[in-house]
């Protein structure tokens, strides 16, 4: 907690900023809640680290946020303790590693790799769904030309579906309507 009271959590404990401030270089270097806990974590002198399902890759406050993150993490390293780390996380990875892959060279980050695998599977799901959706609107029109034809028989052939009981002649198709238009003459 930012202040203890105990009236409100009873076993609450105050956040130790100021130890963090005092005793870890850039201990002010605090954008949100997980890199207060790398810089907790580092005090209190854990041996293992482990950051999962936090990639802080949206582009929202994360971006402010992953930096101070990403510096924790390192400097936790620095210290000796083993940081874990998912490969498949967009932390501590580069786009492009600076004068060898971004100017044609041999060499490719993990991240641009990650990009690349991630670009298939999504071009992959993309075709897929795709697909779906051809098929999907192949039976829809199949099942909107049925409907059209059912119409259509149950309008010229004299159906008059809305109503319970036999069904009755459309008076505009009636023969005797037709015979009397053209003076009773066939």
């Amino acid at each position: 907690m930012q202040e203890l009271t105990a009236a409100w959590i009873p076993t609450g404990v105050e956040f130790p900023l100021s130890e963090i401030m005092q005793q870890l270089p850039s201990g002010d270097y605090q954008t949100c809640m997980i890199s207060m806990m790398l810089a907790l974590a580092i005090l209190e002198g854990v041996d293992e680290i482990g950051i999962y399902g936090c990639d802080l890759a949206h582009d929202s406050e994360y971006t402010y946020q992953r930096p101070c993150v990403e510096y924790w993490l390192g400097f936790a390293r620095g210290r000796g303790i083993k940081v874990h780390v998912p490969r498949e996380s967009d932390l501590l990875k580069a786009g492009q590693i600076y004068a060898y892959e971004t100017h044609g060279g041999r060499y490719q980050s993990g991240f641009s790799r990650c990009v690349e695998r991630r670009d298939q599977e999504l071009t992959a799901r993309h075709a897929q769904y795709a697909k779906q959706r051809s098929d999907l609107d192949r039976a829809l029109y199949t099942l909107q030309g049925a409907l059209e034809s059912n119409r259509y028989w149950r309008h010229w052939h004299g159906f008059d579906m809305s109503h319970s009981g036999n069904d009755t002649v459309l008076s505009d198709t009636a023969p005797n309507k037709v015979l009397a238009q053209s003076d009773g003459k066939p």
